[in-house]
């Protein structure tokens, strides 16, 4: 069973998750629809490398360059699961 992360439950592993992305530096910013985390984009620092992304963007300026990927966090039969493999998740039943 699939289910999203909501705003009104808290999710240990997802704030887990959230943690470990601030302490490395990176930015991100999370899409809630009807009280459900849809989305998750995380933007990491950019070195050059964009082999590591298979669905995201590249954004760049003068001033900041960064590597945007997209996450959907979600709980798959109990377990937290947040990579995105393009492909939609069955209706959340």
């Amino acid at each position: 069973m699939v289910r999203l992360i909501t705003v009104v439950e808290k999710n240990e592993d997802f704030e887990k998750f959230l943690e470990q992305l601030r302490e490395t530096g990176c930015n991100y910013e999370v899409i809630i629809e009807d009280g459900e985390v849809t989305k998750l984009y995380v933007r990491i620092p950019d070195n050059g490398d964009w082999s590591d992304i298979r669905y995201g963007r590249i954004l760049g300026s003068k001033v900041v360059c960064y590597k945007q990927t997209i996450y959907i966090p979600r709980v798959v039969n109990g377990k937290f699961i947040y990579n995105y493999n393009g492909k939609k998740d069955k209706p959340v039943e």
